[in-house]
């Protein structure tokens, strides 16, 4: 697990694509599907646009999931091309 190697790290995926996050080396309760009503499970389709709007419906979980950290680094860890949003409070 990607917990191994960064002492006191914890490791989330935020992703559209179930599929994706079924494969994902997080542990389970560490992965958050976001924008399930707009994209009914599937990915963005490539669409920076489609990522936003996924990342704003799915609010309140991206703040739960970060909520106490010291510290947030978003980044994409795939070969695959990707959208990401990003939500500034």
């Amino acid at each position: 697990m990607l917990e191994s190697l960064m002492k006191g790290a914890e490791f989330w995926t935020l992703n559209t694509d179930v599929q994706a996050m079924k494969v994902s080396s997080v542990f389970p309760e560490n992965c958050v599907q976001i924008g399930q009503q707009l994209t009914r499970g599937l990915g963005a389709g490539g669409n920076p646009v489609v990522g936003m709007n996924a990342a704003n419906q799915s609010k309140a979980a991206i703040e739960e999931a970060v909520h106490g950290t010291d510290m947030v680094f978003v980044a994409k860890m795939q070969s695959i091309v990707v959208t990401s949003g990003y939500i500034s409070t």
